[in-house]
């Protein structure tokens, strides 16, 4: 017997007026046989009282019936049937118990009164079952024939509202259980789309789902299960995390594993994975590189040497980054080229050669200037065709020494790659015919020279306006001097309109057509650019060409969303607008010069 006060006899009187819980006010526990015995004793006179309701009997939660049933699950199962009653189900049926799933929480067991003597279950869940629901329910449903059908279409401990601690993780690492629901979800999308996920056929066709919505919201059996909370608790809210560890430690994926499957290959690769401190990562030159490999393998050359990488220049372009599958999974580049290195592959190719010793005996030959343009001439320009050496040593050699005036962005090569594609795309557009050409200048004639170097232009016809007065007057020296208009391809700079006015005005105010016009803006597309366009396609000649630069860094993207208050990017503004005027787009990425250091576009809009 228990130490008491008080006689069962007076317990007994006690609980007739009282109930079981006012034991408390007593001052006594009682042990598991008084207990049953008071119990016996109130029943046969109409009171249903378990010996459970008498609060803190000693070892309640340890001991059975006489009929075997444990104490815990007698009560477990009250709860369940108290709860099933206010919803109007039957508790034994999966229908029935799914509605009740989510009311079977720590707070429910804690609070829920289970009868008319207020008994609640708080002791119970904290002594037998360490303050977990899911393990007090699933040892209830392993012993009562009256869940059958729960057992059988089972249930688990982390198909409740709140899976128990540590559920996820095993040492501060993804639990076994972590991996099991990543492959039962698996196991799910894949009985959806028909296919085997231990194949590498049909594991593909599952790669393009297996993104951070679908851990979130994709139910993975029968209770509506989902991954949600696991995904943030044992990955990070990483998806490829996941799967990758699953098939690192599951020989059902032993077929995916053989083929090198990585973070990258998943639809949306993690978080900084292509960026290191706002700089090209070396998993983005990793993937660079692996694409050269596969197109190599293609051609058949090496790519280390010379003459093999040469074969590769013309396919070094955006569009071979954004389609060629890099492996078995299909991954292609678009997503790294665009975050890395603002969609521009020269970018991506320099940074790769610059930093890998694979590629030490190339870095000097393979320059930006033989990577930007054209891509079928690159070759040629590998060779020295169409560079800008060959301009400035032409302008040089017929004594004008453009440094020698204070200005060194075409002599220095500054600004000499945009230049060189246009001379070439222009050159290409236009062949022999003589052109008439409007171009911002500088001070330097830098565009003029490298077109007048490779097309004719038609001076008379032309027009460069020049909005700073000292620029001005140096354009109008250059354009007397005898030894720069004899080293021109006939096109004499001495009749050439030179205005002191800003692009905008000067196509205001003049009458000429034009069939070659070139805004270098350098910057963001503005307000007063977009004007500029809209005057400029007023003056374009039938089969003629508007160029533009604009530059594409983060900043300048900013400050053109802030002034135009448009939310599409510069190019897709500049492409929508071609379209709308019946114009071809073409956009080649290029990178700033020796100083600018900035990802830059060409745009190209030609006449349909």
């Amino acid at each position: 017997m228990s130490k008491k006060k008080y006689s069962l006899e007076e317990i007994l009187d006690y609980t007739r007026i009282n109930g079981p819980q006012s034991i408390k006010k007593l001052g006594t526990h009682l042990n598991v046989e008084d207990a049953e015995l008071l119990s016996l004793m109130l029943k046969d006179e109409g009171l249903v009282v378990e010996a459970y309701d008498f609060p803190g009997t000693y070892d309640i939660w340890k001991s059975q019936r006489e009929d075997g049933i444990y104490y815990k699950h007698l009560a477990t199962k009250k709860l369940i049937q108290v709860l099933a009653d206010e919803k109007g189900v039957d508790y034994t049926t999966l229908e029935g118990f799914k509605e009740l799933l989510p009311e079977l929480t720590q707070k429910t067991f804690q609070n829920k009164q289970i009868n008319y003597w207020e008994t609640i279950l708080s002791g119970m869940i904290q002594r037998a079952y360490n303050d977990s629901p899911s393990t007090a329910v699933l040892d209830l449903i392993a012993h009562d024939d009256n869940f059958a059908k729960i057992r059988e279409e089972g249930l688990e401990s982390y198909d409740f509202p709140h899976a128990p601690k540590n559920t996820w993780k095993d040492n501060n690492k993804p639990s076994s259980c972590a991996r099991q629901v990543t492959k039962k979800l698996i196991q799910v999308l894949a009985r959806e789309k028909g296919v085997d996920y231990t194949t590498l056929e049909g594991f593909k066709e599952l790669l393009p789902v297996l993104i951070h919505e679908m851990f979130e919201n994709k139910r993975i059996n029968y209770w509506g299960t989902t991954l949600n909370r696991m995904i943030n608790s044992a990955y990070n809210n990483s998806p490829s995390a996941a799967v990758l560890d699953l098939v690192a430690h599951d020989d059902d994926f032993t077929k995916i594993r053989e083929e090198d499957l990585e973070s990258y290959d998943f639809p949306k690769a993690p978080h900084n994975i292509w960026n290191d401190n706002d700089k090209p990562s070396s998993c983005a030159r990793q993937v660079t590189k692996k694409l050269i490999q596969v197109l190599a393998r293609e051609k058949g050359v090496n790519y280390t040497t010379l003459e093999g990488f040469k074969e590769l220049l013309p396919e070094l372009i955006i569009e071979t980054f954004r389609n060629k599958p890099l492996n078995s999974f299909g991954t292609t580049l678009g997503g790294m080229i665009q975050v890395a290195d603002n969609n521009s592959p020269s970018a991506a190719v320099i940074n790769l050669i610059k930093k890998d010793d694979e590629f030490k005996g190339l870095r000097k030959l393979i320059t930006l200037e033989v990577l930007s343009g054209r891509c079928k001439t690159r070759k040629e320009r590998l060779d020295g065709n169409y560079s800008s050496q060959i301009i400035r040593k032409h302008i040089e050699e017929n004594i004008l020494n453009l440094s020698d005036l204070g200005f060194y962005s075409f002599a220095d090569g500054e600004k000499s790659v945009v230049r060189e594609i246009l001379a070439e795309e222009a050159l290409h557009h236009f062949g022999d015919k003589m052109i008439s050409y409007f171009g911002l200048e500088g001070p330097i004639f830098g565009s003029y020279f490298a077109l007048d170097s490779v097309i004719k232009i038609d001076v008379k016809k032309s027009l460069v306006p020049e909005r700073n007065k000292r620029n001005y007057n140096l354009m109008r020296k250059i354009a007397r001097s005898n030894e720069v208009n004899k080293m021109l391809n006939g096109s004499s700079l001495r009749s050439l309109e030179i205005v002191l006015k800003n692009a905008e005005d000067a196509l205001n105010d003049t009458e000429k057509i034009f069939d070659l016009i070139f805004l270098d803006w350098l910057g963001h597309l503005s307000p007063s650019g977009i004007r500029q366009l809209n005057l400029s396609y007023s003056h374009l000649n039938e089969g003629g060409m508007i160029a533009a630069t604009i530059n594409i860094n983060k900043v300048s993207q900013s400050r053109y969303h802030k002034q135009t208050g448009f939310s599409m990017q510069q190019e897709d503004y500049l492409q929508e607008w071609a379209e709308q005027n019946k114009l071809y787009y073409n956009d080649i990425d290029y990178i700033g010069g020796d100083k600018i250091k900035t990802p830059m576009k060409l745009v190209i809009m030609k006449n349909k």
